[in-house]
């Protein structure tokens, strides 16, 4: 009879405790450690995938995530997390796999559908991610966050920029405080030639995100299309200052 661990709080606990001080190495060792002791024990096998995951050691997770599903291959939300495992380590088709298998399992969850249509984009497959969007939209009509990718999902690829207009400025009746759907509706109103509409919200956005490279290169192309290039190139001037100011971060972090 395979022996439990009667202590799986205090296991966890401490394992908690390495990955707050961003001991990652440390708490995947103890982890693994209590595996080997304890190898039927599910909850400590997700506890060692996810501390897999934090530690970078992404194929020691995907190993752990396949493990827990050959026991339980109908788990949603398992399919979720080897996805999330795979997209680390940029492997775009078992991403997409795996999360097509979640919307089997779970049809009723929208997260499954808005995750795949979002690795659907980062594959170029765009009305594919549209209807995967559609789809999450339908199961959760009032959630901004979904109305906001779909919308953005249509106008990034040729879709009709009036349901773009339509989507986005319900998300933003939802969520008036939401910068990026903000964004997405000011970039609809550039998209359909309306560059003062657009130019309105992108003031707003550029004085509330300072630091938002994105908003301030949005920003310069719609004065570009109003004509006022001065304004403009300090817009993209300060976009490109923000982003190298960012990818300098990145990079002292690794």
């Amino acid at each position: 009879l395979q022996r439990e661990p009667g202590n799986i709080a205090a296991i966890s606990g401490l394992a908690q405790t390495f990955n707050a001080q961003k001991q990652f190495d440390k708490s995947f060792l103890f982890l693994q450690g209590k595996v080997a002791e304890f190898p039927n024990a599910d909850q400590l096998r997700e506890m060692l995938a996810e501390s897999a995951v934090h530690a970078k050691k992404y194929d020691d997770a995907i190993e752990q995530y396949q493990r827990l599903l050959a026991r339980n291959p109908q788990s949603a939300q398992l399919h979720l997390r080897l996805a999330a495992a795979y997209q680390s380590k940029n492997d775009l088709p078992d991403t997409i796999k795996n999360l097509q298998t979640a919307t089997v399992l779970a049809p009723k969850d929208a997260a499954p559908f808005a995750l795949l249509g979002s690795a659907l984009i980062a594959d170029g497959r765009k009305s594919e991610a549209i209807q995967s969007f559609r789809r999450a939209v339908e199961l959760q009509p009032d959630n901004p966050s979904l109305l906001n990718d779909l919308a953005f999902a249509l106008q990034d690829s040729g879709g009709s920029l009036d349901e773009a207009l339509a989507l986005a400025k319900r998300a933003l009746r939802i969520a008036p405080q939401q910068p990026d759907v903000s964004d997405t509706l000011a970039w609809v109103y550039y998209k359909r030639n309306l560059p003062d509409n657009a130019a309105q919200i992108y003031r707003w956005l550029v004085r509330k995100y300072p630091d938002k490279a994105e908003f301030r290169y949005h920003f310069g192309l719609v004065l570009l299309k109003k004509g006022d290039n001065p304004t403009a190139r300090a817009e993209l001037k300060a976009a490109l200052s923000r982003s190298e100011e960012h990818t300098s971060e990145l990079q002292s972090h690794h």
